[in-house]
């Protein structure tokens, strides 16, 4: 009998190992899509910051187990990917929009910006030239208490009349420095309230 007890366990022992190997055949059979949804979302979370779109690009492959789970998580992977790649999409766009925005607000500050500027050098000059031409018309000096004559100040004054800007000169350039200013002013009210949204 020890030979037949020998020959069972030794028949035992090859069956374990038998159905052991067709086990982990199987096993690695069954897990094979795990293993590469697990693949693809480790090279996707390897990619570097700058080719993550191309990476949520990539899908896992559905469908391919006998496992019904496997294809849910399969499925379930692909529409987060789906939805990271869509949110991407819309950053890629908001990110346009804003550059396209800036710019724009960029060239319409620019102008008004550049006509105040203008405007003002022209109103400066025109008072510069006042005061300059003053110097010459001024009495060189006047001691404490010494008082101009009566011809001396009506010549004084016909003097400072002459060489004084009419207000025809500097009211255009002040006019357009105020609406100019009104301008910039509605931009940056644009500007705040689009900030808010």
């Amino acid at each position: 009998m020890s030979i037949q007890r020998a020959s069972i366990l030794s028949l035992s022992l090859v069956a374990g190992l038998l159905a052991a190997g067709v086990g982990a055949l199987g096993t690695r059979r069954l897990t094979q899509p795990l293993r590469e949804i697990a693949a693809t979302t480790s090279d996707m979370a390897a990619t570097p910051v700058g080719s993550v779109t191309d990476a949520v690009r990539r899908r896992v492959p559905e469908g391919e187990s006998s496992v019904e789970e496997v294809d849910a998580v399969a499925r379930s992977v692909n529409n987060l990917l789906e939805q990271v790649e869509e949110a991407l999409r819309r950053r890629d766009e908001g990110e346009a929009t804003r550059r396209a925005f800036l710019a724009d607000v960029s060239h319409e500050l620019r102008t008004p910006i550049a006509v105040v500027r203008s405007h003002a050098e022209l109103s400066g000059s025109i008072v510069d030239d006042y005061y300059a031409n003053m110097s010459h018309v001024w009495p060189a000096r006047l001691e404490p208490g010494e008082k101009l004559t009566p011809a001396e100040a009506d010549e004084l004054f016909a003097a400072i009349t002459a060489l004084a800007p009419e207000g025809n000169q500097l009211r255009p350039s002040l006019e357009r420095i105020e609406r100019e200013g009104r301008r910039i002013g509605r931009l940056v009210d644009d500007l705040l309230s689009i900030s808010r949204i």
